[in-house]
């Protein structure tokens, strides 16, 4: 039999990691000295750490190696393990592939301007949140401006306490279109319904998240969002995806004195690649 010094090092593997896998139950040595403490091993289980060591290179955890080795599991539980790891890799290579795809169009645009982009786009996912809302068509008789920043000042100041976010759901991008709801992100164990001072009312619904969305941060007069705007749809053209659904615009900082002052919002356009 071979110390533990020994065994680690035809194995090639720290005798942490025997230590570790005993502690584990997971390999155990073939003799320990009762007086000593000492952990010995035998050339034969070289096959079984070889198995474990292998297994862990295909991205099972412990416990399941564990489970496959000692608990007897069968031929189809293991392919279950395998599958569901596979698709994991696969998830893996696909982010990574996108990943690589941004750097390259970051340096393309690097080598066209001489320079970073005005705007960063970040791809994420996001959750779902409670909002109360009201449409854009309620009030049909007033500017787009003057909607957002009466619905803003008027939730302000019946809920001064309310520290939401602003959205506004873009249900059509078309040109000058005004359908669109403005809300905003609220607890629903205070607050369910919200009366405003001309009798119309803001009602309370859950607004889905995205699974996958691009999104840009802008910061400056609210006049000038368009800008961040073209720099979003020109990243998903240049990415090759598609949006997918309607737009949300998340208002984090609001100047109230007139309708041109400046804002901190970030645009959130659902994307899935195209085919």
């Amino acid at each position: 039999m071979f110390t533990i010094g020994e065994f680690s090092r035809f194995a090639q593997v720290t005798t942490d990691l025997l230590r570790y896998y005993d502690k584990l139950d997971l390999f155990k040595p073939a003799h320990i000295d009762k007086f000593t403490g000492y952990r010995y091993y035998r050339v034969e289980q070289l096959t079984d750490l070889n198995r474990i060591l292998a297994l862990k290179d295909l991205g099972l955890s412990l416990e399941q190696i564990k489970q496959l080795l000692h608990d007897g599991i069968n031929a189809d539980e293991i392919r279950g393990m395998l599958t569901l790891q596979r698709l994991k890799v696969q998830e893996t290579i696909h982010n990574e592939i996108e990943r690589l795809q941004r750097i390259e169009a970051r340096l393309k645009y690097l080598d066209h301007n001489g320079k970073m982009p005005v705007y960063d786009i970040l791809v994420k996912s996001t959750e779902d949140v409670d909002w109360l809302y009201i449409n854009r068509q309620s009030y049909p008789s007033i500017s787009g401006p003057e909607f957002f920043y009466g619905i803003y000042q008027s939730f302000k100041k019946l809920l001064p306490a309310q520290s939401g976010r602003c959205v506004c759901v873009m249900h059509n991008l078309a040109l000058e279109s005004d359908n669109w709801s403005m809300g905003f992100v609220v607890n629903t164990t205070t607050c369910k319904q919200l009366t405003l001072g001309d009798d119309k009312c803001m009602f309370l619904e859950r607004l889905p998240g995205f699974e996958q969305c691009a999104t840009v941060l802008y910061n400056g007069p609210m006049q000038n969002l368009y800008l961040a705007y073209n720099a979003l749809g020109q990243w998903i053209h240049t990415h090759n995806y598609q949006v997918t659904g309607e737009t949300y615009e998340y208002f984090y900082r609001v100047d109230t004195e007139s309708v041109t002052g400046d804002v901190t919002a970030e645009i959130q356009m659902p994307i899935t690649p195209k085919t």
